[in-house]
């Protein structure tokens, strides 16, 4: 499943910090479900704070129901 970055932006708006690309995003979800790696590491990989990396998972987990 892939999240598009633009529709999360028109759900929650464009936060003027955003600092992830569709690429990296599609990068993070991809890693986090083959369990490779956990959100912290993610987090720290990209350099966001783990909150975006949940929030990511969160609307991916939400956008498979």
């Amino acid at each position: 499943l892939q999240i598009d970055i633009n529709s999360t932006y028109a759900l929650y708006g464009k936060h003027p910090n955003v600092r992830l690309s569709q690429k990296q995003v599609d990068e993070i979800v991809n890693l986090y479900q083959t369990k490779q790696y956990n959100g912290i590491e993610l987090a720290k990989m990209y350099g966001v704070g783990a909150p975006a990396i949940y929030r990511l998972i969160k609307l991916v987990n939400k956008g498979a129901d």
